[in-house]
């Protein structure tokens, strides 16, 4: 059987989809840390806080599954991936090809993007 590969949009996120492949072996998350967002009624908005809010929602509904956020220059900001389970920080391309791999191969023992990873 094939990994399905979804991509999720914030607001519409398929609870139920979620709920049943909660394994690092059918989902995983890819974030950034820093994010620019529109907003209709306030304009644009630099969301520093875009990584870590996503984790800490995930987490605070019990989802198990594995987070890597990716980032660039605000990778020292990332350090809060410590605090949770099976998550991970990033700016290297490799780690993040890694853990996609690892999902179209099934795998759910890995654990080399966990923590922190500066370089």
């Amino acid at each position: 059987m094939l990994p399905v590969f979804k991509l999720i949009h914030p607001t519409s996120i398929d609870v139920a989809f979620l709920r049943d492949n909660d394994n690092p072996s059918c989902v995983r998350f890819i974030s950034d840390n820093v994010r620019l967002e529109n907003y209709p009624d306030a304009g644009t908005y630099l969301n520093t806080l875009a990584g870590e809010s996503f984790l800490r929602y995930l987490r605070g509904r019990v989802f198990n599954a594995p987070v890597l956020i990716c980032a660039c220059y605000s990778i020292d900001s990332t350090r809060y991936v410590d605090e949770y389970w099976a998550a991970g920080s990033t700016r290297n391309p490799s780690i993040c090809l890694d853990y996609i791999s690892n999902l179209a191969a099934r795998r759910d023992d890995d654990n080399e993007y966990r923590g922190f990873h500066p370089y």
